[in-house]
Parts: C-alpha cells; structure tokens; sequence
C-alpha cells in the first residue's frame, strides 16, 4: 500500500480525544493533491477539419455539422454543399421559385435549405420544429431537422465512405433529394472543391 494512503488512513482511523469523524476526515483530505479537472467547455482539436473559405455564416454552419456527423471526404462535403446550392443558395426562408415567403407563407413547391417539397417533409420539418420549440425559418433547425430525415440516412452510409469520386457522391445526394433537375449541382461541388481546405 502506498505509504501516503496509508497515512492518510491512520489520521482517519487515529482517534484523538476531541477529535470528530469530520475532523479527522478534514485533517486527512487535506493531504490529498488536488485533482485539476479539464474544463468541459474547451472546444476540443479537431484533426483535419476542412474550412471554406469566402463562405458565408450559413454555409460554414452546415460545413461544421456535416463534419460533426462524421462525413470527412472533401469531395462527399463539396457535393453536398453544391446540391444546398443548387436547390436554396443556403437561403432558409426561400420557398420554390426564389420568394422569400418563411415557413408559413410557402404554399407550393419547395421551402428551405434542401426545398422540403413532399408533405412528409414539408410537414416533418413544422412538427419538429413545434417538437424542440425552435423556428423552422432557422437554418439551425432545418440542419438538425435533415439529419433525422430517413432520405439523409440512407444517402448519409454513402456520404461516410472517403476517397470516392464527385458522381459517387452525387448518386448519393440524388438519393437523399430526389431532384427533379440536375441544374448546376457538379458545376457547384467543383466550385466548393476549390474552396475547401484543410484548416
């Protein structure tokens, strides 16, 4: 036993008149070293954390949680920000055709980051929204609320898996969007190629 536990243990066991179980309890935590906790809200190092550069505050937001869900691959991370392009510019309040109509004023077609067009989507992210008492306008709860889609779960396996090209990624965004229109969605993932960079 070590010879400084064990007297600490005497000074506990050790009975001296007068002395109280919290005296002698006091007396021999006293001895102890302190234990310097590390502090729960120091943002832990990320290693190889891909930044954007000249991007804007929401798209730096999805960037950050798409590398905090897991997805590590450049060319995974430049498909998806170009397919967010390609359907809202990151604008959380569009609705289909470029108005700026919020949650409650889109009436037809798609509404948001990713253009929630079908009624259990459209309907899901308003239920999760009420659910979490957040706004469906934010872009916050319209990220968080993509990630429980089972669209984004399916496509999301795919998502994960490094070292794969730009059309296998964008297979996989095809399955999380089912998007009617190609439009400039490669045109965009190159785009982000040249802006991601390891930070």
């Amino acid at each position: 036993m070590n010879k400084r536990i064990a007297a600490i243990l005497s000074l506990i066991t050790f009975t001296v008149p007068g002395a109280t179980a919290t005296d002698r309890l006091t007396r021999a935590l006293q001895l102890i070293d302190p234990v310097t906790l590390s502090d729960p809200t120091e943002e832990v190092q990320q290693t190889n954390f891909i930044t954007c550069s000249n991007c804007s505050e929401e798209e730096a937001l999805v960037l950050k949680a798409l590398q905090e869900r897991g997805i590590k691959d450049k060319n995974a991370l430049a498909v998806i920000m170009g397919n967010i392009r390609q359907e809202s510019k990151f604008d959380s309040k569009v609705c289909e055709g470029g108005v700026r109509t919020g949650y409650h004023g889109c009436h037809r077609g798609g509404f948001g980051l990713i253009q929630f067009t079908s009624l259990h989507r459209y309907n899901g992210l308003g239920k999760f929204a009420r659910g979490n008492q957040m706004d469906p306008n934010h872009i916050e709860t319209q990220i968080q609320y993509v990630f429980t889609e089972r669209e984004w779960r399916r496509a999301e396996v795919g998502f994960k898996k490094s070292g794969q090209s730009v059309s296998y990624y964008m297979n996989h965004a095809y399955t999380w969007l089912g998007w009617g229109v190609h439009g400039n969605r490669t045109y965009y993932s190159n785009q982000y190629l040249r802006l991601l960079q390891p930070a």
